[in-house]
């Protein structure tokens, strides 16, 4: 587990080439890093469960850009 900007994710540090692929494919479109984002994020600073899909559906667009990425550098401090 992790925190960054108010965000605690998930622990990736046991990731391998498979996890790191599909998060790579996923990351393409907003569609696939919320998927991302629904396994990786275990809290944020916002209303509703970010397990959920819906939860997304009340972010401002500056919420969603701030939580996409501290994910995205979250994941990248794997490969340091």
């Amino acid at each position: 587990m992790a925190e960054s900007n108010g965000f605690v994710f998930r622990d990736v540090t046991e990731w391998k080439m498979k996890e790191i692929r599909a998060f790579n494919r996923d990351v393409r479109d907003v569609e696939g890093q919320i998927k991302q984002a629904m396994v990786l994020v275990e809290s944020w600073p916002y209303d509703g469960d970010p397990a959920s899909d819906t939860s997304y559906d009340d972010l401002e667009l500056e919420e969603w850009q701030a939580l996409r990425d501290a994910m995205v550098e979250h994941v990248a401090q794997r490969f340091q």
